[in-house]
């Protein structure tokens, strides 16, 4: 089903519309109200409704000419055939990326960060996390053996700001790591003031988010201090903060 803007416009506009009015005089007319309470009604919502910027509560829409970006003519299984990609990466790429074509700017920077440290500069909702998800993660599969990926250790660290970003890009790669078939796999953990001091009793508590829950059961999240001290993860995703403790405290030494 394709998407009407002028249709969703005019149903938002009549909703909030609506809402202004239930506000301003009432959802019901008091007891012999009824005919002032419709006029103030009729009122204001023809002000409000009206095309003049100065009474409307509504700005006209603006209407954004977006054109598609570039994708390259080689598919996921060429990059494979050809020896960019390796064949874990794809395994656990979603189904709209495995059986079709990445952006251009997205296979550029799998093939360019090969050798060189590359920066992204790319609209919103183009892809730039794949940008540098994919291309470290084959770096990984790419330069160790199964024997060397069976080492605990952080290979990969990924910084942000923000607990917030930090917990958002946890999710999005215990989602794509879950799909490892590999055997070893490829493991990842947060490390902020939000990480859980002590295991989860995952088969008993059922208030544990389901990706969580996915991903321990796949083995490819650590989700406590404990667990990424004893055996440090691959891929460890944390804050400026809670990477200079990290750096300082004995107890961190062996992360590193």
């Amino acid at each position: 089903m394709k998407f009407n803007a002028a249709k969703a416009y005019k149903e938002i506009k009549e909703q909030y519309i609506h809402f202004l009015l239930d506000r301003a005089c009432g959802p019901f007319p008091n007891r012999g109200d009824d005919d002032a309470w419709e006029k103030r009604r009729k009122y204001l919502k023809e002000i409000w409704k009206s095309d003049n910027p100065r009474q409307s509560v509504f700005a006209k829409p603006i209407i954004e000419g977006l054109f598609p970006y570039p994708q390259s003519d080689k598919t996921v299984d060429d990059l494979c055939n050809d020896g960019t990609l390796h064949k874990n990466v794809r395994d656990i790429m979603p189904p709209y990326l495995k059986d079709g074509n990445l952006y251009v700017h997205q296979q550029t920077a799998l093939e360019k960060s090969k050798d060189k440290n590359i920066i992204v500069a790319s609209g919103t909702g183009s892809g730039k996390t794949e940008c540098f998800m994919y291309p470290m993660l084959n770096d990984l599969f790419k330069n160790e053996n199964s024997e060397q990926l069976n080492e605990a250790g952080v290979r990969i660290l990924l910084i942000y700001p923000t607990n917030a970003l930090v917990k958002d890009q946890l999710k999005r790669l215990v989602n794509i790591l879950s799909k490892q078939t590999c055997d070893p796999k490829v493991k990842v953990a947060m490390y902020t003031s939000q990480t859980r001091t002590n295991m989860p009793d995952w088969e008993h508590n059922l208030n544990n988010p389901e990706w969580e829950y996915t991903g321990h059961k796949n083995g490819c999240y650590l989700s406590s201090k404990p667990e990424l001290r004893e055996t440090p993860p691959h891929i460890l995703i944390t804050n400026y903060s809670m990477l200079e403790y990290a750096m300082l405290r004995d107890c961190d030494q062996g992360l590193f």
